[in-house]
């Protein structure tokens, strides 16, 4: 088996770092799908969703996150 490096460690690092907000406004995304604060953090201030396709695709997509990625994140792959 392979040991860790500190190059490994630098990428797991940097993906915990720049995952942990996007799951953090993904699950927003589930909680409050239309609120206020939501909007601001996926669309950006004072903006309003393109159509209706844009606000489904990414309620889908977070929800396609926390049920299927999160989960082999707490499992682990085997």
């Amino acid at each position: 088996m392979l040991q860790p490096t500190v190059v490994t460690w630098i990428l797991i690092l940097f993906g915990a770092i720049t995952m942990v907000p996007l799951l953090a406004v993904q699950l927003i995304m589930i909680i409050n799908p239309n609120g206020k604060k939501t909007k601001e953090l996926i669309i950006g201030k004072d903006e309003d969703w393109r159509d209706k396709t844009h606000f489904k695709s990414a309620y889908a997509l977070a929800w396609a996150d926390w049920l299927f990625v999160i989960p082999l994140f707490l499992f682990g792959i085997t």
